[in-house]
């Protein structure tokens, strides 16, 4: 029979873990959309190499089920190992990532995820939209080639999965540059370029073939070798032509913000052909490049309606929670003191 000490050790260290896993749940009743991945099953898809999918059964599986309903994969041949898992590099002293790989260098995760998290409306979903992520770019990771390296697409007016305003497929791209797929009718795509890396933006209308960015230098830069934190600002403006608005942050390890980026009269939707629509879709992720190490890690995604940065950081704290985990025990169950 094990000792009531043994006992109380095990109960430690079980309650120090939960409490942990009580991240996604702090995140998410602060904001919006949080997706921490720690409560999330290890994710090893058995399907859909090679392609773009959105079947429901191929998705990460996660408790608080976020809207994480999209990927892609270059790669066609099985994963070498989980996409979602207790990573080394990780936020926080427990927990788990996703692991993003574009090179298809022996299919270590997906080139892109994301998803949709409208209601099936084009018109779902936030006019005036906080994006916030965590990236992990290992030493290495940004060859000195001038080579552009997506990192994240924002789109607004899809209905579903990879279906814009209720097109998808064939029918996104009947009409030549309208729509396609999985960017619908405009993107907004921030880049690294390598040899720097310099962090920079490009937008697209593809409905009038214009580039309000195109490839527009912002005065930040991408880390290596330690997480890097991104928060997004963008407004929709419906009321008058270019009259769109962007702002950007970037956050050092404390938490310091530096505004990278700021435009209030920049036009990212096309009023004619998509007046009312929002936000509702996102991925993480690019193409594959062919260059550098191509395997990096991202954490903490958050969607909200208002600032978010300020707020996440002052709950986290050199990589774990502030405060100390508070350790109950079950019910009918008494903790011996630890002598």
């Amino acid at each position: 029979m094990k000792s009531p000490i043994f006992l109380s050790i095990i109960l430690f260290f079980l309650f120090v873990n939960i409490s942990y896993a009580d991240w996604q749940s702090t995140l998410s009743s602060k904001f919006d959309i949080a997706v921490t991945f720690d409560d999330c099953s290890d994710w090893k898809p058995s399907t859909a190499y090679g392609m773009d999918d959105t079947n429901p059964s191929d998705m990460p599986v996660c408790e608080s089920k976020p809207p994480l309903n999209y990927y892609s994969d270059w790669d066609p041949s099985a994963p070498s190992g989980p996409y979602i898992s207790s990573f080394s590099s990780k936020v926080g002293d427990a927990g788990k990532s996703l692991r993003i790989d574009v090179n298809a260098s022996g299919d270590y995760g997906p080139s892109r995820i994301g998803g949709y998290f409208g209601d099936g409306s084009a018109k779902s979903g936030y006019s005036d939209i906080y994006f916030f992520y965590r990236a992990y770019f290992p030493a290495g990771y940004f060859p000195g080639d001038l080579v552009y390296e997506k990192l994240l697409n924002l789109g607004h007016g899809f209905t579903a999965p990879l279906e814009w305003n209720g097109l998808s497929g064939a029918e996104c791209n009947a009409d030549g540059e309208s729509c396609r797929m999985p960017y619908g009718i405009t993107s907004f795509v921030p880049q690294a370029e390598w040899g720097g890396p310099q962090f920079r933006l490009r937008s697209a209308d593809y409905y009038s073939g214009s580039y309000p960015y195109s490839d527009e230098k912002t005065s930040g830069t991408v880390a290596v070798g330690k997480w890097v934190t991104f928060e997004y600002h963008l407004t929709l403006n419906d009321a008058t032509a270019d009259s769109d608005k962007v702002e950007i942050w970037m956050y050092d390890d404390n938490g310091k913000a530096t505004s990278v980026f700021s435009d209030s009269a920049i036009r990212l939707h096309n009023l004619s052909a998509s007046s009312g629509h929002k936000y509702n879709w996102f991925f993480i992720g690019g193409n594959s490049d062919q260059g550098g190490v191509g395997t990096y890690y991202v954490d903490d995604i958050i969607i909200n309606d208002s600032r978010i940065g300020p707020t996440y950081f002052d709950l986290l704290g050199g990589g774990s929670v502030v405060s100390p985990p508070v350790i109950e025990p079950p019910p009918n169950v008494k903790l011996s003191p630890i002598n």
